[in-house]
């Protein structure tokens, strides 16, 4: 039996709490960096990029460990038959591959350090 859509349940004001808090938090920090300037909106990037690193990878780390904790809710919040759960818990490490791909490609500049490679044939 799946939840009906017009049931409230008690984590919905929760979690649209704390989507609206994170908007609040990028619009100030949007408008704190447009008030500075470019100059300093680059040297504050900068300065944030290794701790920015440090929390995507705590999030990637608790997102692959807990894995089991977070589709096993999942599963029970939606209703899931335990084959579509079963399927779901068998994907971990096809979505963690993702996820470490994705960072590595993207946010780590692997891509462009392999064009630049395939370009010179010097890693920069």
């Amino acid at each position: 039996m799946s939840p009906s859509a017009d049931v409230p349940r008690p984590g919905n004001r929760l979690i649209r709490a704390g989507i609206l808090a994170a908007a609040v938090v990028a619009l100030a920090v949007i408008v704190a960096f447009q008030a500075a300037g470019p100059a300093t909106t680059v040297a504050t990037i900068a300065q944030w990029q290794p701790g920015m690193t440090v929390l995507r990878c705590a999030i990637l780390f608790l997102l692959i460990g807990g894995w089991r904790v977070w589709i096993g809710s999942l599963c029970r919040r939606y209703g899931l038959t335990p084959v579509q759960s079963q399927a779901l818990l068998h994907s971990r490490w096809r979505f963690a591959g993702f996820l470490v791909f994705l960072e590595l490609a993207f946010l780590q500049g692997g891509l462009v350090q392999l064009f630049a490679f395939f370009g010179t044939g010097v890693l920069p």
